[in-house]
């Protein structure tokens, strides 16, 4: 179908890359085909690109992030969805400071890939970690670090939302009013000089190299111009 977007898989678990074709073709996306690792991938990509990438950042051979610096670097924009399973901070702050669209970590179910792929395209930028260490070694971050001009219940709201808590449950762990947290993400929002929360989070956990999603209007077959943040 004309002007249908496509999403390629690059996954060397066979069950779960096979898993994420399904969550694909059901939401309604072309399968533009599936890798067990980054340099099979790059020889296609680099000849005929999809709109989106959904990449595992620990793959045989070169890992995702060597895949996803190569990708920046097409004359076609192609937005990157990176997925890890790992635990270690030292890992994950790798991972997650590859130049991607969003990152989310395994286990994650087909409702949510879904809604992550969804995100993307719309122009947000998930960032799900599961494991908010990985994003701020320390309680209190050094100074002219791009998370100290936040206040500190402003880094607690960051830290919960990146590790995937939900607004209720910030509020319990915080002790404050869920209806304050939207004002405490705007706030955030508005002091990283971010388009949305969740690349606040992103700047403020030192990723400058995260790219924009393309906006709603701009999304195309192959998506927008990735722009550096």
């Amino acid at each position: 179908m004309p002007g249908l977007k496509s999403i390629a898989v690059v996954e060397d678990d066979k069950p779960t890359a096979l898993l994420w074709q399904r969550v694909v073709r059901r939401a309604g996306f072309a399968c533009a085909g599936r890798f067990a690792d980054a340099e099979s991938a790059w020889k296609v990509f680099r000849h005929t690109a999809p709109s989106l990438v959904l990449l595992d950042f620990e793959l045989l051979g070169h890992n995702g992030g060597w895949l996803a610096a190569r990708l920046r670097g097409l004359p076609v924009p192609v937005l990157v969805l990176m997925i890890t399973c790992h635990d270690e901070p030292a890992v994950l702050r790798e991972a997650i400071g590859v130049p991607v669209n969003g990152f989310i970590r395994k286990p994650v179910s087909p409702k949510e890939l879904e809604l992550r792929i969804r995100e993307v395209f719309a122009g947000d930028m998930p960032l799900t970690t599961r494991h908010g260490a990985a994003l701020w070694p320390a309680t209190a971050p050094l100074a002219g670090s791009p998370a100290s001009i936040l206040s500190p219940r402003e880094r607690e709201i960051v830290t919960l939302s990146a590790r995937g808590d939900s607004a209720k449950e910030m509020a319990c762990q915080l002790h404050i009013a869920i209806t304050t947290i939207p004002t405490y993400k705007v706030r955030t929002t508005q002091k990283m000089n971010a388009r949305h929360f969740k690349e606040a989070v992103a700047f403020a956990a030192g990723f400058r190299n995260w790219y924009r999603s393309p906006l709603p209007s701009q999304a195309g077959t192959s998506g927008a111009p990735s722009v550096g943040v």
